[in-house]
């Protein structure tokens, strides 16, 4: 759903020009409170400017919607950021811990932990994301975005089985990178990484079919992602993938992810976005664990 630009100004306005929860002023996003795949809607009252590394803590430790609003309530008529209701937030989830069987802390309550504790030790993240920005975009190959960005992102991030396909000899099928997680019945998400230096795009352009970020050559891997199986030399299995990584060194424009959103609503697939910003703030909550 779409955000119009003045919907867009006045949000950034109201928030001060900063992220409600950690302060910072730069590499600014618009997070739902309410997930649309919880029903929620990009309606101005569901919508929190962030920046990219809360953006991330709010999604990987699955903030209510509830303290979201407080939270967004109390930085707009108050002027009082988040990062102290994120830090009761995460106690109490450690303290109600301790009645669990052997204290087991979920990877959603550990996320907040190290998210909360980020914040504690740091009122900004600005400077840190700037740096990621500033080398990602000295990236010029594919090469180097996969082995030397991604691969190691992804590694540190606890993924299993993290294979890059791309230059390797081997089928990639649409696929740069390939990976799985296990869940707590034993069965594995396959995922695949579609990888673009630069800026991926929706222009006009006589040479689609040679331009590596073009919308309709992003798609075509895509679906081959999906289409066709990964072949894991591990298990020597064919599998299926489950979701597909966009991750590029630059930006997706908005033309582009408005087309994208509208391939994955019509094939019921599901595809999750990677900008420059996206991934700074990925490498830095690892960074402040």
């Amino acid at each position: 759903m779409r955000v119009d630009k003045k919907t867009r100004q006045q949000l950034f306005e109201e928030s001060q020009g900063q992220c409600a929860i950690c302060g910072s002023t730069g590499f600014l996003q618009l997070a739902h409170i309410t997930p649309i795949s919880n029903g929620g809607t990009s309606a101005p009252e569901n919508m929190l400017v962030l920046c990219p590394t809360c953006h991330m803590g709010v999604d990987s430790s699955r903030v209510s919607a509830e303290i979201l609003k407080e939270i967004k309530k109390d930085w707009i008529v108050k002027g009082k950021l988040g990062k102290e209701k994120i830090s009761k937030v995460a106690h109490d989830l450690v303290g109600a811990s301790s009645n669990f069987p052997q204290g087991n802390i979920t990877n959603n309550v550990a996320d907040l932990v190290n998210w909360s504790e980020a914040l504690r030790r740091s009122s900004e993240f600005d400077s840190y994301v700037g740096s990621i920005i500033a080398e990602l975009s000295k990236v010029n190959s594919e090469d180097d975005f996969i082995y030397k960005i991604l691969k190691p992102l992804f590694d540190a991030m606890g993924y299993e089985g993290v294979t890059c396909l791309h230059h390797t000899g081997r089928p990639e099928y649409g696929k740069d990178i390939v990976f799985y997680e296990r869940d707590k019945l034993g069965g594995f998400t396959y995922y695949a990484v579609v990888a673009c230096v630069g800026k991926i795009h929706a222009t006009s352009s006589k040479a689609k079919t040679h331009n590596s970020g073009h919308y309709e050559k992003i798609v075509d891997q895509v679906d081959k992602c999906f289409t066709l199986p990964y072949e894991d030399h591990n298990s020597k299995g064919e599998f299926y993938i489950d979701k597909v990584i966009l991750a590029c060194s630059e930006n997706i424009t908005e033309e582009a992810t408005l087309l994208l959103r509208e391939w994955e609503k019509q094939k019921r697939r599901r595809l999750i976005f990677w900008n420059a910003e996206s991934i700074a703030g990925h490498k830095l909550r690892l960074h402040l664990k």
